[in-house]
């Protein structure tokens, strides 16, 4: 793929792998259609809104990094028949968590979310491996992180001190506990409140809340 890639990128493919087209526009020049002239075979599309560096890996970040706020469309056709035509929709593959710290720990605390999803496939499914990235909160105690869909519970909100983890809140049970769908075609972004204390934690989603009780060793 382009490394001019800037708007929307796309990746065609022949099931048995002997075909493929790719190409990328600018963001002034999208045309309304795009002709391909495939073999007679089944056909696999993928069009992105970043750069799809490699297919057969999927779409992933370096560690550190927020996922790209990714919308993508992904389907699969019968190209043996004469003719056909699909309308591209591209759905939201990302959700932007915004994650309001309050904590004892303030001054001189680092935190990081932590994932077992590294990205998505080419369809838009979950790709499992590593996801780590830095939060870094303004002095309210606000912060960004942009994540991908996720395939399971393991989504972590890790607290650092002095070099140490000093607490690891669930945070991806608790946003499913909160009612969020992570199957859905298109993400909501979610909110996120944590009032970090010594031995207790209020996490609040939305109107969803929950206290959480930790054992301090002396």
């Amino acid at each position: 793929m382009s490394s001019g890639c800037k708007t929307v990128c796309w990746f065609a493919s022949s099931a048995n792998g002997n075909w493929h087209n790719e190409g990328s526009f600018e963001p002034d020049a999208v045309p309304s259609s795009v002709s391909l002239t495939p073999p007679r075979d089944s056909l696999a599309v993928t069009v992105s809104s970043v750069e799809i560096k490699n297919p057969t890996e999927g779409i992933t970040v370096d560690s550190g990094m927020d996922f790209p706020r990714l919308y993508l469309y992904h389907a699969k056709f019968d190209a043996r028949s004469d003719e056909g035509v699909a309308q591209v929709i591209m759905n939201k593959q990302h959700a932007v968590l915004n994650l309001y710290v309050k904590s004892v720990l303030q001054d001189g605390a680092a935190y990081s979310v932590t994932s077992g999803t590294a990205g998505c496939n080419m369809d838009g499914s979950p790709l499992k491996g590593e996801f780590n990235c830095r939060l870094r909160p303004d002095p309210k105690g606000y912060g960004v992180v942009v994540l991908p869909r996720q395939g399971d519970l393991s989504l972590k909100l890790n607290v650092h001190h002095a070099g140490e983890l000093v607490r690891s809140i669930a945070i991806g049970e608790y946003i499913i506990e909160s009612g969020y769908d992570w199957s859905a075609p298109n993400l909501e972004d979610i909110v996120i409140e944590i009032d970090l204390m010594f031995t207790q934690a209020r996490v609040k989603i939305n109107q969803w809340q929950k206290t959480l009780s930790f054992t301090v060793v002396v």
